[in-house]
Formats: structure tokens, C-alpha cells, sequence
């Protein structure tokens, strides 16, 4: 199974993925200026009318959230945004990605970059970002250059975000290992990696190749009994900051038990 942005933008991993990065960002800069490096960044917006969302993963998923009432704190964040990128508009036309949500929260002297492997959706990324100073959108190897970026002291203590599609075979590896490597460049980093869930052995093995202080994520929207759906995603934080658990728990939940199947379940634990 791979996971491409433009076929599942906006379904209940992005939910998870993006309200967490939003919470993620928001804690960073209650503590002072940051960088924020996004190793696969994708198209930055998605029209969810389009041929590219033609997965329809969305209506499980964003358009559920953007019609649910008495959301939590961390959620309604999200929704809120996602009702800006649409002008307000009662239809949910438009999702925003992760270079869009932190670019419109920058202030001067926070900085974003984002890398995106695809040259023609690195196109669309630098078109997303045009109207948003302080953000640099460009086609590379995500997990080098965001790598580099951290060594070359870009940010004290960055965020950094691994979010790969999943298509390579060596994503787990290469995901688990940039992670790594960027808080041994800068042990005050943290690094937030979204991984699909489909079965435990290759989550096992993915999160044996991590140490330090990490946080586990996981939404759970059905038992992992089919290798070849993602049955829930997770987000696992290496030094996350203080609160992570309790926001990280809040999100999980919702998505969980709002939109998952009987056997639905949020966990959220420590390595």
C-alpha cells in the first residue's frame, strides 16, 4: 500500500496528522521563534472536487469533521482552519496541507521549508506558499534536505516533519533514521513521523529503530486484520514537548470514536 496526498487529502489520517501538527506548532512558538522543516510536503492545497481526491476519502473523513458540533480544542483548531482556506464558505471545497497550515501561522522570524520529490507537485507547492513570506517551497529529497537544514543550525530546536507516501520500500527505514539523525544534530529538535497502520510487525519495526523520549500516537479506526487497508495512522514525536500526551490523546479520541468502526480505539503512549 502506498500513500499518495492528492488520492486521501483530508481523510481521517490527515485529521490526525494535521491537528497534531498544528498543536505541534503552536506550543514551538509559545516558547519562542521557530523552523519548521517538512520532508514531504505535497501540493500544500487540495480541491477535493478534483480528480486527484478522486478516493472520495474525504467524506469520511474532513467533511464529517467540518458538520460535527461540540468538537474539542485540538480539532475545532483544524476546523477552523480549514473553514478560513475556504473563505468562510459552507462548502468544504478546499483542504490545506501541512505547508499551508504552517505558513499561516508564521510570524516574522518563524521560517518554513518544505521539499517535495515530485517535480510537478513541487510546482503546486511553490504556487500554495506564493502569498506566504517566510516560507520556501522547493523540489528535493526531503529527508537529505531537511537533514542539512538542521545541521546548518537552521533554527535552534526546529520542528520537523516526516510524512512520506510510503511508496518507497525503504520509507520506514530512511523515515526512522532522518528522525534519529536530526536530534543528534539538534538534541533540543523534535521531530513528528506519520506512519500508516496496517499491521504490528512493520509498526514494531519501525519504532525499534527509535530511541529517546518518544510519543505514540495511534488512531485506530478498525482491528489491524488487513495488511493491505490502513486500518489507522500514527503520529510518533521524538521530544515532545510538555501537554503532547494529553493533545495527542484529545485528538486520537475523536477521530477514534467519531469516525472509526465498533472496533475503533486511541492509544497514546510512551517508548
Amino acid at each position: 500500500m502506498n500513500y499518495r496526498h492528492s488520492f486521501h487529502a483530508g481523510n481521517f489520517a490527515d485529521l490526525v496528522k494535521h491537528a497534531l501538527v498544528l498543536w505541534l506548532l503552536r506550543a514551538r512558538q509559545a516558547k519562542g521563534l521557530v523552523t519548521v522543516f517538512d520532508t514531504h510536503a505535497g501540493a500544500g492545497l487540495y480541491d477535493l472536487t478534483g480528480d486527484g481526491a478522486r478516493s472520495k476519502e474525504a467524506e469520511a473523513g474532513v467533511l464529517r469533521l467540518m458538520a460535527a458540533d461540540g468538537l474539542p480544542e485540538t480539532i475545532a483548531a483544524l476546523a477552523a482552519e480549514v473553514r478560513a482556506v475556504n473563505g468562510g464558505a459552507s462548502e468544504t471545497r478546499l483542504y490545506p496541507g501541512s505547508p499551508l497550515l504552517v505558513a499561516r501561522a508564521l510570524r516574522k522570524g518563524d521560517a518554513y521549508r518544505g521539499f517535495e520529490l515530485n517535480p510537478p507537485v513541487a510546482d503546486l507547492l511553490v504556487q500554495a506558499l506564493a502569498d506566504h513570506p517566510y516560507t520556501d517551497g522547493r523540489a528535493g529529497d526531503g529527508y537529505v534536505e531537511a537533514l542539512a537544514g538542521v545541521k546548518s543550525g537552521g533554527g535552534s530546536g526546529p520542528l520537523v516533519l516526516i510524512d512520506p507516501p510510503f511508496e518507497r520500500p525503504d520509507d520506514y527505514l530512511r523515515a526512522a533514521e532522518t528522525a534519529m539523525d536530526v536530534v543528534r544534530a539538534d538534541p533540543k529538535a523534535t521531530v513528528a513521523v506519520w506512519t500508516p497502520l496496517k499491521d504490528m510487525e512493520t509498526f514494531d519495526g519501525f519504532l525499534r529503530r527509535l530511541s529517546g523520549e518518544v510519543l505514540v500516537a495511534e488512531a485506530r479506526l478498525r482491528p489491524l486484520t488487513n495488511p493491505m487497508k490502513m486500518n489507522g495512522c500514527a503520529m510518533v514525536v521524538l521530544n515532545p514537548p510538555a501537554g503532547a500526551d494529553q493533545a495527542a490523546q484529545e485528538i486520537c479520541d475523536w477521530v477514534a470514536g467519531t469516525l472509526g468502526d465498533a472496533g475503533a480505539r486511541a492509544e497514546v503512549w510512551r517508548l
